[in-house]
């Protein structure tokens, strides 16, 4: 299986009529040639349990350009959801991610724009591998850590935002703006006593959803 394989359609049903088509068929044959009693269950097992291994794997060392891709990229993103669920492979999703964004984006040279939007982008991804946001928290953890402490993040972020040029950045800040600066659904200023707001506490320890929770939006995070 090529590294470059299609990106935008899932590959997996076909993968697996195949081996039920022509190598199930083909073990058959031989095992009858051979005299010997075929246990096709166990080899139908087998095989899927390759597959899905097998292109689970190619597709996580992919990921970083399936992200860059996404939403185009889904019929990837569902193989990999796929194989997720068949083989115990989120430790090395999360592993690979993990360098590949290290030696990728947490650079000097990377441009902060750059960052921000594949950022995003594994955010909406991972959200869709893992609703539960465990890989997302684990994946992500060093890249807004990173964030937060780079100098011209706030700066990059609010120039984008006033900005009249199209770019992918713009485009995705231009989608979550409602949410970048929204307080949650709980907040007190949604309540009718919003005029006795008054800010929290430095002490007060902060919930899931501000410190970057499964719930929150994808740049609310930063």
């Amino acid at each position: 299986m090529s590294k470059g394989c299609s990106l935008d359609t899932s590959i997996i049903s076909s993968v697996l009529a195949w081996l039920d088509t022509s190598v199930v068929t083909f073990i058959q044959f031989i095992t009858q040639h051979l005299l010997i009693p075929p246990d096709l269950d166990m080899w139908k097992k087998r095989l899927r349990f390759f597959c899905y291994k097998t292109i689970g794997t190619v597709r996580i060392n992919d990921l970083f350009e399936i992200m860059v891709e996404y939403p185009e990229s889904h019929g990837a993103v569902s193989d990999i959801k796929k194989c997720l669920s068949q083989v115990h492979c989120s430790k090395y999703l999360i592993y690979m991610m993990q360098e590949t964004f290290r030696e990728r984006l947490l650079q000097p040279g990377a441009n902060t724009e750059d960052i921000i939007t594949q950022y995003s982008s594994a955010i909406k991804v991972l959200r869709f591998l893992d609703p539960s946001g465990a890989i997302l928290e684990k994946v992500c953890l060093p890249l807004r850590t990173y964030l937060k402490n780079r100098e011209d993040t706030i700066r990059c972020i609010l120039s984008s935002l006033i900005s009249q040029e199209d770019n992918e950045l713009t485009r995705e800040l231009s989608s979550t703006t409602g949410t970048l600066f929204k307080c949650n659904e709980d907040s007190d200023l949604e309540n009718d006593d919003w005029k006795k707001w008054q800010p929290q506490s430095k002490d007060m320890p902060t919930s899931p959803s501000s410190s970057g929770g499964k719930h929150s939006k994808s740049l609310d995070t930063i």
